[in-house]
């Protein structure tokens, strides 16, 4: 409940104590580990029908003084939390029952191991945000789920630009790499063959195409004729080249290693062909 007083709203609790001092008070003995005067404190913003307000103080208290000193603490006061608002659904009357769920959790809480180091990190951060202390995205970070990432290295899966092999390495070796490992991941060299195996086999593929049109005759309109090379991963594969006269059309097919015509002499088109490949 709350009353007007000197022209504001302010809260109202059993026993007339300041809502602020009460609150403040609350969470000085969940601190100092004083479990009657913490549960008492509770009891006094809990019975004023201040029920949520206690919960909401509660949760951050867990995470404020409490932490990752007893990580499980902001767990269970959520759950007592969702437990006692299904009781506050069926009556809103402040019973001593509904405040056995709060007392649990003050309690808990008093007895946890506790650290302000997130408190502080908090506050850390907010001063030098203000303060213009900001950190820079290092280079780590800008895998190929980037743009920038996406842009140097290409997209994971593409086999068809030749970089997916770096784009493994660079996975494996920085951009999954984690620190203060809890044990072996055993399906990460299975997967990693996997995924290296169909990088290898994509390279055989044809990927690559060039086509270059010519008239190579005098007597034939437009550019008819044409070299088509169909190359893989290795710069490999054929280049075919079709000529064509107002009497006849004449294929030619050549090897392709390497990026080099093999047992052939390549003519400028079907060079120019191969180099529009790569």
């Amino acid at each position: 409940m709350a009353e007007n007083t000197k022209g504001k709203w302010e809260p109202r609790l059993i026993g007339n104590y300041a809502f602020d001092e009460c609150a403040s008070s609350l969470q000085k003995m969940i601190r100092r580990s004083k479990e009657y005067e913490a549960c008492f404190w509770g009891y006094v913003l809990h019975q004023s029908s201040f029920g949520g307000y206690l919960w909401r103080r509660l949760s951050i208290i867990a995470c404020e003084d409490i932490g990752n000193g007893t990580p499980e603490a902001a767990t269970l006061v959520n759950a007592l939390w969702s437990n006692w608002e299904r009781l506050h659904k069926h009556s809103k009357e402040p019973s001593l029952d509904k405040f056995l769920l709060p007392c649990q959790a003050i309690l808990y809480m008093c007895r946890c191991k506790k650290t302000r180091e997130n408190d502080s990190l908090v506050n850390l951060i907010h001063e030098n945000w203000k303060n213009n202390k900001r950190l820079e995205i290092l280079e780590i970070s800008k895998d190929c789920h980037t743009e920038a990432g996406r842009s140097q290295y290409g997209k994971f899966g593409n086999l068809s630009d030749d970089k997916e092999k770096l784009r493994l390495e660079m996975w494996f070796q920085r951009w999954s790499w984690i620190s203060n490992k809890a044990y072996k991941d055993k399906w990460e060299e299975e997967i990693k063959e996997i995924l290296e195996s169909q990088g290898a086999a994509a390279q055989k593929y044809f990927q690559k195409v060039g086509i270059v049109r010519f008239n190579p005759f005098a007597d034939s309109g437009g550019d008819q004729s044409f070299s088509l090379s169909l190359l893989d991963g290795h710069d490999s594969g054929f280049v075919i080249s079709s000529l064509h006269t107002r009497q006849e059309t004449r294929i030619y097919l050549k090897p392709v290693l390497g990026g080099k015509a093999v047992g052939f002499v390549l003519s400028k088109e079907e060079e120019q062909a191969i180099k529009v490949a790569k």
